[in-house]
C-alpha cells in the first residue's frame, strides 16, 4: 500500500503495479476488465487487512499483559520465531507466513531506521527495548 501521508488523515492508496492485470485488459470484454478490476480491488483489501492485523498483533505483544517474562532476554530474531501464531485455524489462514513477512518487511525496516542500525544490529537487540518496558510505581 502507499501511505498518503498527513499523519494517516490523507489515507492510503493501492500501488499502480496493482492496476498492471486490468490494464491488460484494455481490448477486452467490459464483463472481464469488471471481474479483473473487482478482483484486484478485493487482493488489495486483503493485503491491507494482513498488514492491520499484524498491527493489532504487535499493540497485543507490546502490551505489558501480551509478553510474556521469557522475552525479556530474547533479541528481536528469538522473539520474531517465538511471537509466529501457531494455532489451526493460524497456519490454516496463512497468519505464519503474514507475521513473519510483517515482521521482516515493516519491523526489520522500521527498527533499522529508528535504531539507525543495520539489519543484522537489530535482529541481534533486545526485544524488550523495542516493545518498551513499562514501569508501575506506587505514588
Amino acid at each position: 500500500m502507499i501511505y498518503n501521508g498527513a499523519s494517516g488523515r490523507a489515507g492510503i492508496s493501492m500501488p499502480s503495479i496493482m492496476d498492471e492485470a486490468y490494464l491488460q485488459t484494455k481490448d477486452r470484454g467490459i464483463a472481464i476488465r469488471a471481474v479483473t478490476r473487482a478482483s484486484t480491488i478485493a487482493l488489495f483489501i486483503l493485503l491491507t487487512l494482513q498488514v492491520v492485523i499484524s498491527y493489532v498483533m504487535l499493540i497485543f505483544l507490546a502490551l505489558p499483559i501480551g509478553r510474556s517474562k521469557r522475552f525479556k532476554k530474547m533479541r528481536f530474531r528469538e522473539w520474531r520465531e517465538e511471537s509466529v501464531p501457531r494455532g489451526m485455524l493460524a497456519r490454516w489462514v496463512g497468519m505464519d507466513v503474514v507475521w513473519r513477512n510483517f515482521t521482516r518487511r515493516v519491523l526489520v525496516p522500521l527498527f533499522s531506521a529508528v535504531c539507525t542500525a543495520s539489519e543484522e544490529d537489530v535482529m541481534e537487540h533486545p526485544v524488550e527495548e523495542f516493545l518498551g518496558m513499562c514501569r508501575f510505581s506506587s505514588a
